[in-house]
């Protein structure tokens, strides 16, 4: 009878043993696959923030690059496997689980110089490349105002409307009339103002670009670029209870994004200096990769 009870315990043994590996195996598989399947729903996002465009060679600075090199740095990223996406794009893959291709980079040009419609947006046509305008209310109703005959320096609510008609252009918020550096820089707190005071300062601007878009009847996409980059937590906060789905700051870094909201806030964006060539911006994109 004894050789009967060893059998049995070694096929018990034998049994436990097998259950211990499967489960292993099953666990190890699980957790693959939920690794794969986080990394399927995380996306690097690197963002290229231009502002203005001139050809005269003379005026080249960290903010005023040449048609060729804005040229130059969408036939190069195109080339290597980047596609310029559309914001709508990017706030859907977050809130309807969209898909994004795998090397999307979002093209966002500030303030909203008359320069775009001359110079870039006859590049973003030949690219079929989308981009994202970041408006100043008021220096567009200035440009409105312009007498006929007379260069404006920004674009206009007409203007605005041509380039709406393309379908590659979306329009976020730069502020109404904070685009300011002189006492206060942007949206930046000054001293000893009281928290009271300065959420009713951007209050009033967040409804004064609601106001003038509406008269205009333009959609403003719920997105808002800190001017000059400067950014608050307590403006962060007061532009999300007032319905700010995204923010951009100027802080150079490439953007992961996931499914989850919290990842279209304070999203990282670099300048794009005439002063760089366009393999260094490809670098400085491809570093998350």
């Amino acid at each position: 009878m004894q050789p009967k009870k060893g059998l049995k315990g070694m096929l018990l043994y034998l049994t436990i043993l097998v259950l211990v590996v499967v489960f292993l195996a099953g666990a190890v598989f699980v957790a693959t696959w939920l690794r794969q399947k986080s990394s399927r729903q995380n996306v690097f996002l690197p963002i290229l923030l231009y502002h203005d465009i001139n050809p005269d060679l003379l005026k080249k600075s960290d903010y005023r690059i040449l048609p060729s090199q804005l040229e130059q740095d969408i036939a190069d990223m195109t080339s290597q496997g980047w596609t310029p996406v559309s914001l709508s794009a990017v706030m859907d893959y977050v809130k309807t689980g969209s898909r994004l291709p795998p090397q999307p980079v979002l093209l966002v040009f500030d303030d909203g110089y008359q320069s775009f419609l001359t110079w870039a947006l006859p590049v973003l046509k030949e690219y079929q490349a989308p981009a994202v305008l970041s408006i100043i209310g008021e220096y567009a109703q200035q440009a409105e105002q312009t007498p006929a005959g007379i260069p404006a320096e920004y674009m206009s609510w007409s203007d605005l409307r041509k380039v709406l008609q393309t379908g590659l252009v979306e329009l976020q918020s730069h502020s109404a009339s904070l685009h300011q550096y002189g006492q206060r820089v942007g949206l930046e707190k000054l001293f000893g103002e009281s928290a009271e005071k300065y959420t009713q300062l951007l209050v009033t601007d967040i409804y004064r670009q609601q106001t003038l878009f509406a008269d205009q009847r333009l959609v403003l996409q719920p997105s808002f670029a800190y001017p000059y980059g400067v950014y608050n937590p307590l403006a962060e906060a007061v532009l999300r209870q007032h319905g700010v789905k995204v923010t951009m700051t100027s802080t150079e870094q490439v953007n992961l994004i996931t499914r989850s909201k919290e990842s279209l806030y304070q999203l990282g964006r670099l300048n794009r200096s005439a002063y760089l060539t366009s393999e260094e911006v490809l670098c400085w994109m491809s570093q998350a990769l």
